[in-house]
């Protein structure tokens, strides 16, 4: 996908980003979107010096790279094959790492913080959508024949497993906030 957001509307790009951060497959996006680069991918790359780079730290390890390179610094020489070992050896480290931190220290960084800054967005989203349904259930229960119990209990359960999933999406959402330091 080639720039895919320039000519939404911002409704229209907020559906495109769900979907893509839905997809199961994978995606090839070309986009000068930093939020939605975070947002729809798992990994970064850029071509810088005439050799693709992996960016571990996603967005912001590109703008390092080239202010590195506005002021004389070298980059470090690495092959592709070199580049995707240490890559998975990064991304490793980054799962021992996040497996091994303490209930004190739970903050995150580069690639693990950009996944869970997305997940939050996620998470806020489908909330907004939660208490969207709800109120829309909440509607329908209030013009509802009040004599209907079978009916109005369908939709009394309909908004408990609403609510259910909604307590669940918002303890995530603390705790992702707690270790991204929110």
């Amino acid at each position: 996908m080639d720039e895919p957001g320039n000519d939404l509307d911002t409704d229209m790009l907020a559906v495109m980003e769900d979907l893509l951060d839905t997809w199961p497959g994978t995606l090839i996006v070309v986009s000068h979107d930093r939020y939605l680069l975070e947002r729809v991918t798992d990994e970064q790359f850029a071509l810088i010096g005439g050799k693709v780079r992996h960016l571990l730290g996603g967005v912001q390890d590109y703008l390092d790279m080239v202010d590195d390179l506005k002021r004389g610094k070298a980059l470090p020489q690495a092959d592709s094959a070199d580049a995707a070992q240490s890559a998975h050896t990064a991304q490793s480290e980054n799962v021992r790492t996040a497996d091994e931190q303490s209930a004190d220290q739970p903050k995150l960084s580069g690639k693990e913080y950009a996944q869970a800054s997305r997940r939050v967005s996620a998470i806020e989203r489908k909330l907004e959508k939660i208490e969207q349904q709800k109120g829309e259930l909440e509607s329908q229960m209030n013009a509802h024949d009040p004599t209907d119990y079978e009916g109005l209990g369908k939709l009394s359960a309909q908004i408990a497993e609403l609510e259910t999933q909604q307590g669940e999406l918002e303890t995530e959402w603390f705790d992702l906030s707690e270790q991204l330091g929110k």
